[in-house]
């Protein structure tokens, strides 16, 4: 597919995506999950004014009257806006830290028992900080989030009974994270093999991206890691060996096994080494 047919197509999806996610007659939920896919989608366009527009209503969103039955759309908005704000500047990302923060703060002292919005909630607080961090506001301003970090600390510690292990495990880490770059420490570089490939992540930023592809497409995240173009140009992977691609499936596999052959008689050998030793000392 060219360019431009390309461009074209992603124009249409977001197009109809938009359309959809403002679509009353859908639930709240369908609704923010059209945003989350439309925010996961800018990242193969290239219009950043689009991306600007889609940044300015999450916000609105995020920031417009809260209700119980309005919960799953705020919820997924926080994890679009968190998606999205990746492929921004530091400087838009914290321009309105500051009310949306205090935005958290309100709708976890109503709403903390949902655990969609607590682990949407945090994965954008720490987002935030990652950024504040680098900005010499950050320890001017501080002093007025105390109270959400309080409420964040006792958050992390709490169980609740109705949520799984695996939940309140993600729950408990997306908050710790929020903390810790609320405390001003920087994230811990991660690896992740595919292959014979490595994707170094060193922010926030990248292991968010990372997951939130992982999220969407689920154990194919590696397939497309090795071979798909726009995905590897996403993460700064490069240009693929295309070597193995060009050959037919045959061949490949009577490559593999004669690579498999010549490791299998080099282990022999290897053992046959070890038992001779073995049996020279028995015999000393």
């Amino acid at each position: 597919m060219g360019g431009d047919r390309l461009g074209s197509s992603a124009d249409d999806i977001r197009k109809g995506l938009l359309t959809a996610s403002n679509n009353v007659n859908h639930s709240f939920e369908v609704r923010g999950r059209f945003l989350y896919i439309l925010s996961l989608c800018s990242f193969f366009s290239l219009d950043t004014e689009e991306d600007e527009t889609l940044m300015d209503n999450l916000e609105t969103v995020i920031c417009g009257t809260m209700r119980k039955e309005v919960v799953p759309l705020v919820a997924l908005a926080f994890e679009a806006w968190s998606v999205l704000a990746i492929q921004f500047r530091p400087e838009r990302v914290v321009q309105n830290y500051e009310k949306l923060l205090f935005r958290v703060l309100k709708i976890f002292e109503e709403f903390q028992e949902n655990k969609e919005l607590r682990l949407s909630a945090g994965k954008m607080v720490a987002l935030i900080y990652e950024n504040l961090n680098d900005s010499e506001e950050r320890r001017k301003k501080f002093q007025k989030f105390d109270e959400l970090y309080d409420l964040l600390t006792e958050l992390s510690k709490q169980g609740g009974n109705v949520v799984g292990k695996r939940d309140k495990k993600a729950q408990k880490s997306s908050l710790r994270e929020a903390i810790a770059y609320m405390d001003g420490e920087t994230f811990k570089t991660e690896v992740i093999k595919f292959g014979k490939e490595t994707l170094v992540m060193q922010s926030y930023s990248n292991y968010l991206l990372y997951e939130s592809f992982k999220d969407f497409l689920g154990t194919g995240i590696t397939r497309h890691l090795s071979l798909n173009p726009l995905v590897r140009d996403i993460f700064d992977l490069g240009d693929q060996n295309m070597a193995v691609c060009n050959v037919d499936r045959k061949t490949m596999k009577e490559r593999m096994k004669g690579e498999f052959n010549e490791n299998d008689k080099a282990r022999t050998l290897n053992l046959r080494g070890k038992r001779g030793k073995r049996t020279d000392q028995g015999c000393n």
